[in-house]
């Protein structure tokens, strides 16, 4: 019993290991510092508290006050899409497809919007390590205008369109045969 709590203990340090290679490293010493003091202070929002699986049968963490954390990880999932369907070669405006598509469709629950602004587009570059645009505002825009993959509210923020939709599942997102 006891090493088999210890084995599922390894496991987990190992993934909370390579996530933490999401930060940048100077901050990583700081990030795994607060998440062992969130884990050993059980008087912390934060502390681990329970395991459980919610209604898509995900790994969740219940943090002592009862607030779910550690749902699906966002960053993660960008950042291993964005790897697995080779995103790094479309351009500015094909990726801003991709970002109204994911945080409109795919994202988890709590991270899904109804429409995206330039702070969504800059989120994924920050994400993968890509550049960030001059003007993310205007890398949407030209999206909007020039290939029609977004459709615009008047406040700065896009909604993806038809076509859009269209390009990220059936170009972006489909797989290359090996």
């Amino acid at each position: 019993m006891v090493g088999e709590r210890y084995t599922t203990l390894l496991a987990e340090l190992v993934y909370i290991a390579e996530k933490l290679k999401l930060f940048e490293e100077c901050v990583q010493p700081a990030v795994y510092e607060s998440l062992v003091d969130a884990l050993f202070h059980r008087d912390s929002e934060f502390a681990v508290h329970d395991h459980a699986k919610n209604e898509s049968n995900e790994t969740i963490v219940i943090g002592t006050g009862g607030k779910q954390i550690g749902q699906r990880n966002y960053a993660t999932e960008i950042d291993s899409l964005y790897d697995e369907y080779g995103l790094e070669g479309y351009n500015d405006m094909e990726l801003a497809a991709f970002v109204a598509y994911y945080f409109t469709e795919v994202a988890p629950t709590d991270a899904r919007v109804e429409s995206i602004g330039p702070e969504h587009f800059e989120e994924l570059c920050t994400i993968t390590g890509r550049s960030l645009p001059k003007n993310a505002r205007s890398t949407l825009s030209n999206a909007r205008h020039k290939k029609k993959y977004l459709n615009g509210s008047g406040k700065g923020e896009f909604t993806l369109s038809t076509i859009g939709r269209h390009y990220v599942k059936h170009t972006m997102l489909k797989k290359v045969p090996e």
